[in-house]
Parts: structure tokens; C-alpha cells; sequence
């Protein structure tokens, strides 16, 4: 058997191979009486040796190795028993999704700082991919969109008195929001244009057009124009509840219609006469006699 030299007589890794932020330790492991050198990893949760009979060889199978390592290919053996089992469970999780250890470690490590800890990565990546499906979906105008709607209710043979009625609507607030992207369309941009096209006068034609363009978005959101997953813009925009007065004041608001108790006994005292407004007390609205 050869005379051991000083560096062979070490208890530890003779050698150390470091590039990358990895290090790689070299162990001597004479064999059948011949000096040899190994390095050790583990790969698939098991522990591998990888031996050469010199030293020099074996440095080159450690960084060899190392190009596997930071590819989250292999993991130095140098790791406790405990740390073994941690990364091969980080090994059989991203086995199927094809990102290496390093990579994936790299990029949480990354995103969590980018986060500042506002969130989990999780709840980022979700919010990322709402985004992009949002972003995903084809875009069409008002214009062509209520083309495309219009043509809709002439094939659903819907009453000629509606599909009339979303014309007129239609082509109103087309004037106005004809080359405006849907998908850009807010709620505050929709109740604008609702308003101005009223000229800050009747709820109930402000109501009208809200309606129309409300069964617009949602047929938008059946073709794949606008998010399924969420309310869209126009169904945001609240009803007209009160009367404008021409400067844009509000004046007095109509009632809700009463109790099904105070609708019996007004009836008591009116009859069995359709009931007016002015039965319950309202001063705008009383019927004229005889009416």
C-alpha cells in the first residue's frame, strides 16, 4: 500500500470545489489499497458517490457537478439527514412542473421581496393571472358591440317594440362612446354618458337606456368580450331614483310604493278602484276627479 501523504492523512474533505454559491467537498476514499477520491450528492432522494483515482479528476467531477446543482439537478451530500429529506420533498414537488430547485428558490425569494410582504407569492401569481386573462380577451368597441347585440335580438325574435327601443338607445350613446373600447369602459364613464344623454332630465329615460345598456354588457360577457368571474362596469351603475330638475338639482323624490297593509286600507276607503298616489298622501301626485 502506498505511503500516505499529509493532505491523505486529513480526517474531512481534502478538497473543496466551489462555483456558483455551491461548494462541493472532496473526500479521500483509498480502494484495494490504491489512493482514490470521491465527492457525494444526492439525486431522486438518494445518496450518490462518484469516485476518480486522483485528486485532479475528481475536481473535475465536482464541478461537472456543480452545473447540475445550480440546475436543481443534484444536492451535495454534505446536508444533514433531516435537510436530505426537506429537499427531496422540494424535489418531488416541482418534479412535474418543470423549473429546477435553484430556479424555483431563486424566483420565491425574488417575488417575495418584490411583495414587501403584502400578500403571499400564491395570492400574487392569482391576481397575475386574472390580469392576464383579463387582458387576454378579445377587444371590440361600443359601436361594434351594439351592432353585434342589435343583431342578436333581430335573431331571438324579440318584440319589434324592443328591438326598437335598443336602437334608439343604442345609437344615443353611441354618439358618444362609439370608438371607446368596452373592456376600457368604467362605471363612472357609463353613468356620464347615461346622464348627458338624458341632458339631466328624466329618470325614467335615464333608467331606460341604463337598462339597455346593461343587457348589452351582459351579452358581452356570454360572447367572452368582458370577465365572466366578476360583475361587470355597467351593472355598477346605479338607478335614477329622483327627478333632475334642468340645472341638474334634484327635486323631490318619488315615493317607494306602500306596505301591502297600507295598500288594504286605502282600498277600504277607496273602493275597489285602482289606487293612485294621491291615495297614500303624495301632494304630485294626487289623480284628478274622475280620473
Amino acid at each position: 500500500m502506498p505511503k500516505s501523504t499529509e493532505g491523505e492523512k486529513k480526517r474531512g474533505p481534502v478538497d473543496v470545489v466551489e462555483s456558483k454559491g455551491v461548494r462541493v467537498p472532496v473526500y479521500l476514499d483509498p480502494a484495494f489499497g490504491k489512493a482514490s477520491y470521491t465527492i457525494a450528492y444526492y439525486a431522486d432522494g438518494r445518496r450518490v458517490r462518484e469516485r476518480a483515482p486522483t485528486l485532479e479528476a475528481t475536481r473535475r467531477q465536482a464541478k461537472a457537478k456543480i452545473a447540475e446543482l445550480t440546475s436543481g439537478a443534484a444536492h451535495v451530500g454534505s446536508l444533514t439527514p433531516r435537510q436530505t429529506a426537506v429537499v427531496s420533498d422540494a424535489v418531488a414537488v416541482i418534479k412535474d412542473i418543470g423549473v429546477t430547485l435553484s430556479q424555483a428558490a431563486r424566483e420565491y425569494a425574488e417575488a417575495y421581496k418584490i411583495l414587501e410582504g403584502q400578500g403571499s407569492v400564491v395570492d400574487a401569481a392569482r391576481l397575475f393571472v386574472k390580469h392576464c386573462r383579463e387582458n387576454s380577451l378579445p377587444a371590440i368597441s361600443f359601436q361594434d358591440l351594439a351592432a353585434k347585440f342589435l343583431e342578436r335580438n333581430r335573431i331571438q325574435d324579440y318584440s319589434e317594440e324592443y328591438r326598437t327601443d335598443c336602437r334608439k338607445h343604442l345609437a344615443i350613446l353611441t354618439r358618444a362612446l362609439g370608438s371607446v373600447m368596452v373592456g376600457n369602459l368604467k362605471q363612472p364613464d357609463l353613468a356620464a354618458a347615461l346622464l348627458a344623454a338624458t341632458n339631466k332630465g328624466s329618470a325614467r329615460r335615464y333608467n331606460n337606456l341604463r337598462g339597455t345598456v346593461n343587457a348589452m354588457f351582459s351579452y358581452a360577457q356570454r360572447e367572452g368580450y368582458l370577465p365572466r368571474d366578476k360583475k361587470h362596469e355597467a351593472s355598477l351603475v346605479e338607478p335614477m331614483n329622483d327627478r333632475l330638475t334642468p340645472d341638474g338639482s334634484k327635486s323631490t323624490p318619488l315615493p317607494s310604493w306602500p306596505s301591502s297593509s297600507s295598500t288594504s286600507k286605502a282600498r277600504m276607503c277607496h273602493g275597489s278602484r285602482s289606487l293612485v298616489w294621491g291615495d297614500f298622501g303624495h301632494p304630485r301626485c294626487t289623480a284628478s276627479p274622475g280620473r
